[in-house]
Formats: C-alpha cells, structure tokens, sequence
C-alpha cells in the first residue's frame, strides 16, 4: 500500500505557542509539530506534517 506525507510551513500569531511533537488540527486533518522557529515578537512558524494512505 502506498504512503503519503504532507508537510509544510504553518505561520501563526504569537498568541499560538506549539511544541515539537503537539498534534495542530489544521481544516479537518491532523498534523505533528516537527520543528517551531521562534520569530519576530508578531508571529511565530512551525514546521508540520502528517503520513497516510494513498
């Protein structure tokens, strides 16, 4: 059976604080923090992804 992954970059307010490893449900799906960068004092990025079927 085939696999998928989904990642991507999810900008977010500063008011939103994720860790590595927190699950973000994003529309309907869920996806696991990989790595948050910490940027200016407006908004923060987080890396995120998810596996699945095909």
């Amino acid at each position: 059976m085939a696999k998928t992954e989904e990642r991507f970059v999810l900008a977010a307010p500063k008011a939103i604080c994720l860790k590595t490893g927190e699950i973000a449900v994003i529309g309907e799906k869920f996806y696991a923090v990989q790595i948050p960068h910490e940027l200016d004092e407006f908004r923060n990025e987080y890396e995120v992804s998810r596996k699945g079927d095909a």
